[in-house]
């Protein structure tokens, strides 16, 4: 089956988030800001891990500017907080806007969400995505801790953006024959600026519109397929 490892992927958020929800909640305030905090730094150190390798700066600029004009025109930020605005307003939780914005970005952005539900598509290997689900769980679980049982709602956006790529895979397996480890660089690159940002946006260091980079992942394969 191939949306088999999206599955395990968002099953492991939502265990990690209920555990952290309920199990180990925190309730002092200046502990659950620093735990907080701490998750963005985690965020900007696998930001930074995940631009380490051999890619092409061309195409991570170019990536970025037009998958940002694609981004601020469809107004995907705007799209989410107003899908968080109606869950607060349905749970009547604050917090759950918030939790959701920032766990959906932490667990779509990385590169191995994309190669993952690739890999299930094409080749029914659900390994990368398994492994993910594990990762994912572990950062929810303490995410969940001091944000809230809001984590939770960002399995389904996970669920349905790997899955989709998972079922899309085969038009898309042309382009991973043109140097799919250059794919495989460039978009982990683009992917982690994008996390990049969205650590700063937890640590309140500076404002990004980081839903608003997005496309630029899938700019990034288009223009590798392109290049190549």
């Amino acid at each position: 089956m191939a949306i088999f490892g999206s599955l395990v992927n968002a099953l492991g958020i939502v265990i990690g988030s209920i555990l952290g929800t309920y199990v180990l909640k925190i309730k002092n305030e200046s502990l659950k800001d620093t735990m907080e905090k701490g998750m963005g730094l985690c965020c900007i150190l696998i930001a930074i891990d995940g631009m380490i390798c051999e890619f092409n700066t061309l195409n991570v600029l170019i990536s970025m500017a037009i998958g940002t004009i694609i981004g601020e025109k469809i107004d995907l930020e705007g799209r989410m907080y107003k899908l968080a605005a109606s869950l607060e307003k349905i749970f009547k939780d604050r917090n759950i806007g918030k939790a959701f914005s920032s766990a959906s970005l932490i667990f779509c952005v990385g590169g191995m969400a994309v190669i993952g539900a690739l890999d299930g598509g094409l080749m029914n290997s659900h390994d990368t995505l398994i492994l993910k689900g594990i990762i994912d769980g572990i950062l929810a679980l303490f995410m969940a801790s001091s944000l809230g049982i809001g984590v939770i709602f960002s399995a389904g956006l996970v669920f349905i953006y790997e899955g989709a790529i998972a079922l899309l895979a085969s038009p898309l397996s042309s382009v991973l024959s043109l140097g799919s480890e250059m794919v495989i660089n460039n978009l982990s690159v683009t992917g982690s600026l994008i996390l990049l940002g969205v650590g700063l946006n937890i640590v309140k260091i500076g404002k990004f519109k980081s839903m608003n980079y997005v496309p630029a992942i899938f700019v990034s394969i288009i223009l590798t397929a392109i290049i190549s």
